[in-house]
């Protein structure tokens, strides 16, 4: 979760914007939800044709989209995407809305549209975990349709079954090359139980968290929608992310706006990573650094036991334990780090 460290800047909208004739709606956008409590509505499936001529399979069709902006290529092939049935039911009506929506707005400069973070690591939690997802775009997007998006996605327009949903855009330029940087065009920060937020300006936010994601992305990303993320996402750097991991486990140790259990185990998948090269979900990384490291045992299993809980019933943990934990955890990094030139 990066939203506690956001600040508010001047690229940044804590209101979301607003969509109607007078904000720039594109025609076809979905109309407005009346409440928090609203109904989803129900995807509308775009047709499909079966392209014999060009031998192409199954092509998608026009969306009734206006402008020459946000039309959809009717010569556009569907990559292959994720079994709706490996995502959590609660999520999967709410997620392919989502995708629709972005189709919509973005038109042919999508590429593609990838669940991340828990969902990606298969260790999402309903009530507890944020839907996280990345969207690739050509840098052609019209900057407007940016501020569209933001609004055709933000609760309660798009009611949020999850905690919250985390949404980054980024352009393909941005993303061939291994970078440290923030990096995205928006950054969607949206849901019941997080403050709405869009942002615009990624040279005022903290890199780190961008740089995990992207290499959980390129990982493990599900696709939603589009091309594969190894394909567009590069994965950063080793010593690039080494830094990045360094900086999330400051940010944890410091504490403010994160809940204990979460502080422990992002420590525990900071560890498994250093470790192994790879990401693990939470609870995964938990386990592991319980069996290893007997002395923590007791807290990591009693932050498992709250992150197994929804947020307002998280279970409070000894503070003194957790800065200890967590000044263990900054020493393994720190470990890998030199150990890896980094």
């Amino acid at each position: 979760m990066k939203y506690p460290a956001h600040t508010a800047s001047s690229g940044t909208q804590d209101r979301m914007p607003g969509i109607g004739p007078d904000s720039g709606e594109e025609a076809g956008s979905p109309p407005p939800a009346d409440s928090a409590n609203a109904t989803l509505p129900t995807p509308s499936r775009p047709r499909r044709l079966y392209d014999k001529r060009r031998n192409k399979g199954w092509v998608g069709c026009a969306e009734e989209i206006s402008g020459p902006d946000h039309g959809v290529d009717t010569g556009h092939v569907d990559h292959p995407h994720e079994d709706p049935q490996s995502l959590p039911t609660e999520l999967r009506p709410y997620l392919e809305e989502l995708v629709r929506r972005t189709r919509t707005v973005c038109g042919p400069h999508l590429v593609s549209v990838f669940a991340v973070g828990s969902l990606a690591l298969r260790d999402y939690r309903h009530g507890r975990s944020d839907a996280d997802v990345t969207v690739v775009v050509e840098p052609s997007l019209p900057g407007p349709a940016l501020h569209d998006l933001a609004g055709a996605l933000s609760h309660p327009h798009l009611p949020c079954p999850a905690a919250g949903l985390e949404l980054v855009v980024y352009g393909t330029d941005f993303l061939s090359r291994p970078s440290a940087a923030a990096g995205y065009l928006l950054d969607l920060i949206t849901g019941p139980l997080l403050p709405n937020r869009a942002d615009f300006d990624a040279a005022r936010s903290p890199a780190f968290w961008y740089a995990i994601d992207r290499s959980v992305a390129h990982q493990t990303g599900l696709s939603l929608f589009g091309r594969p993320a190894r394909e567009v996402i590069a994965a950063p750097e080793r010593p690039h992310l080494l830094a990045a991991i360094r900086a999330s486990v400051r940010e944890h140790s410091d504490g403010e706006g994160h809940l204990a259990d979460n502080r422990v185990l992002n420590g525990c998948r900071s560890v498994v990573f250093c470790r192994t090269g790879r990401w693990m979900a939470k609870r995964g990384a938990a386990r592991e650094v319980a069996l290893a490291e007997e002395d923590f045992r007791p807290l990591v299993e009693a932050a498992v036991r709250s992150f197994e809980r929804p947020r307002s019933s998280a279970i409070p943990l000894p503070a003194a334990e957790v800065r200890t934990f967590l000044t263990w955890v900054h020493e393994r990094v720190d470990q890998t780090a030199r150990e890896s030139g980094a």
